[in-house]
């Protein structure tokens, strides 16, 4: 076994550790005791908060960032290395293929050049939905978003695609073509 600690400083791990652990009993396997997504929601708690009024909201009070099946792992939600759109990366932990609406609300509203920076900023940080502008079109990208697949989008900007078991896919949401 190869000893990096001269060269690769904390390779180790050294030091105090805090890990938290959680045991849930449940009936038959993890799938339908409803493992996964228990410990998504024991790990990933997201608390959404409203911290200020705004004279020109026109959104609902509640709404969905990300519509997608809660079987489902979301590993990564990002704008595109192009930067004409957004990454959707999903993972299916269970070995039965699901299928699934995805979609990424609100569309994107690209940057215009004549707004001043503090607006650019405004413009940049707007939530989905914020615009009226739908997606282009969607479709499967490798991990490195190489464009692999078109998909076609619903009326209302979503895609319907069937995830393998044990299987990654990563959508992308373009916001030109």
């Amino acid at each position: 076994m190869e000893d990096y600690s001269e060269t690769d400083k904390g390779s180790q791990c050294l030091g105090r550790h805090v890990f938290r652990y959680s045991i849930m009993p449940h009936a038959g396997d993890w799938e339908k005791g409803g493992v996964w997504p228990a410990s998504e929601k024991h790990n990933g708690h997201l608390r959404i908060a409203q911290i200020g009024t705004h004279p020109h909201g026109h959104l609902p009070s509640s709404g969905s960032f990300l519509e997608v099946d809660p079987r489902l792992h979301v590993s990564a939600v990002k704008r595109s290395e192009s930067g004409a759109g957004w990454i959707v990366r999903l993972f299916n932990p269970s070995d039965d293929p699901i299928r699934t609406t995805l979609r990424l609300n609100g569309g994107f509203r690209e940057l215009e050049k004549t707004l001043s920076p503090v607006e650019a900023i405004q413009v940049e940080q707007k939530l989905p939905g914020a615009s009226d502008r739908r997606w282009a079109a969607a479709r499967i990208v490798s991990l490195e978003e190489v464009p692999q697949e078109d998909l076609e989008l619903t009326e209302a900007g979503a895609v319907e695609l069937e995830i393998a078991g044990k299987k990654i896919v990563t959508v992308e949401f373009l916001s030109r073509v």
